[in-house]
C-alpha cells in the first residue's frame, strides 16, 4: 500500500519527523552528557535528518508551483542552514598535538573528526620556550616567526591553533634488575585534563599507568578500640607533585607494581626496574577546523524573508 504524496507533506507528517529530531538530540545533550557531533554519528539521527530535509526539499517543489513564494523561501533558508549543519559535521576537525623545541607537528595524540575530513599537516615548528615565565613560546608556522602566549590562538588556512599547555617531558629509564640500561625516552605525560595518563615500551607488553602523587593520603589508625580511616599529610615535602609521580604497571589484568615514586628512584618489577628524571621542555597545541559560515546566514536571511512576506501577505488579506 503506498502512501500518498499529499500525506508525505502534510504538517502533521512534518512535525512528526520534527519531534524526535529535535527533542531527542536536546535529551542527549541534557542528560546523555555526550557531544553534539556523537549525536550526529547515530545513525537513527542521521535518518531522520535525511527524511526531514527531502520532505522540506519535495514540499517546496509544491510550493513553488503554488507560487507560495514566502514558504519557498522560509523552507528554502531551513534547508540552507540544515546544508551547513550537515557540511559542518562531514568536515569538523579537532586534534591536540604536542611539540617538543626543534621538533615540527608530525602528527596527533588525539583526534575528533569528521567523516570527509583529512589530517591537517601544518607547517609548525617549535624554536624556544621562554624560561624566565614559561607562558609564551616561538615557533615557525609556514616560515613565519611568532611569539605564541598560554592560551593565544593563532590562524593557518582556515585552521585555529590554539596554545593550551607549556609543559616538561619525563625521562623514563627501564633497566634490567643488573643495572643494564635496556630502553628510555621522553614521555609527554597528559595529567591535567587526565586523572591519569599511560605509556608503553615496546620491548615490553606492561602498561604504564601515570597519575600526580598527591601530598596526603588515607590511611587507617586505632582510636581506642576502633580502627578508623583518616588523612596523613605527607612529611618533609619529598612527595610534592613536581617531584613525585604515582605509578601503576600492570601486565594484562594483573598490577605488578603500585606506589609513589620519587624522581631518580628505582621501582622494581618482574625482572625488571624503572625510574624518571626530568625531561625536556614541551608545548601542547589545540588544532580546530574553523568553518566558515555564510550557508547559515544565507539560510537565516532566506528564512527571515520568507517569514516577513507570509507575514504581510496574511496582513494584507
Amino acid at each position: 500500500m503506498k502512501m500518498p504524496i499529499s500525506l508525505l507533506l502534510s504538517k502533521g507528517f512534518i512535525i512528526a519527523i520534527l519531534c524526535p529530531l529535535v527533542l531527542f538530540p536536546l535529551i542527549l545533550l541534557k542528560w546523555g552528557k555526550i557531544s553534539p557531533y556523537e549525536i550526529a554519528d547515530l545513525n537513527i539521527f542521521k535518518i531522520y535528518y535525511t527524511i526531514f530535509f527531502l520532505t522540506l526539499s519535495i514540499k517546496g517543489l509544491y510550493l513553488f508551483k503554488a507560487r507560495n513564494y514566502g514558504a519557498v523561501m522560509l523552507l528554502a533558508g531551513i534547508c540552507t542552514i540544515m546544508i551547513q549543519g550537515a557540511y559542518i559535521y562531514g568536515f569538523h576537525f579537532s586534534g591536540k598535538t604536542a611539540i617538543g623545541i626543534g621538533e615540527g607537528l608530525k602528527g596527533y595524540y588525539e583526534v575528533n573528526s569528521g567523516a570527509w575530513t583529512r589530517l591537517p599537516l601544518i607547517p609548525l615548528q617549535l624554536k624556544d620556550i621562554k624560561s624566565d615565565n614559561k607562558k609564551s613560546c616561538k615557533v615557525l608556522l609556514d616560515k613565519m616567526d611568532l611569539e605564541v602566549h598560554l592560551m593565544e590562538t593563532i590562524l593557518w588556512k582556515g585552521y585555529k591553533l590554539t596554545l593550551t599547555n607549556i609543559g616538561e617531558t619525563t625521562l623514563f629509564i627501564l633497566s634490567e634488575k643488573d643495572g643494564k640500561e635496556i630502553e628510555g625516552g621522553y614521555i609527554k605525560l597528559n595529567l591535567d585534563d587526565k586523572e591519569k595518563d599511560y605509556f608503553l615500551f615496546d620491548i615490553l607488553p606492561h602498561r604504564f599507568y601515570v597519575s600526580k602523587s598527591k601530598n596526603e593520603r588515607n590511611i587507617w589508625k586505632k582510636e581506642g578500640e576502633q580502627w578508623q580511616m583518616v588523612i596523613e599529610q605527607r612529611g618533609d615535602g619529598e612527595y610534592l607533585t613536581d617531584e613525585a609521580l604515582h605509578l601503576i604497571i600492570m601486565r594484562g589484568k594483573l598490577t605488578v607494581f603500585e606506589g609513589d615514586l620519587r624522581r631518580g628512584e628505582m621501582a622494581t618489577f618482574e625482572d625488571y626496574t624503572i625510574k624518571f628524571e626530568r625531561g625536556v621542555p614541551f608545548v601542547e597545541f589545540v588544532v580546530k577546523k574553523d568553518h566558515q559560515l555564510y550557508a547559515l546566514y544565507a539560510g537565516a536571511f532566506l528564512f527571515i524573508t520568507g517569514l516577513i512576506i507570509i507575514i504581510k501577505s496574511r496582513i494584507d488579506t
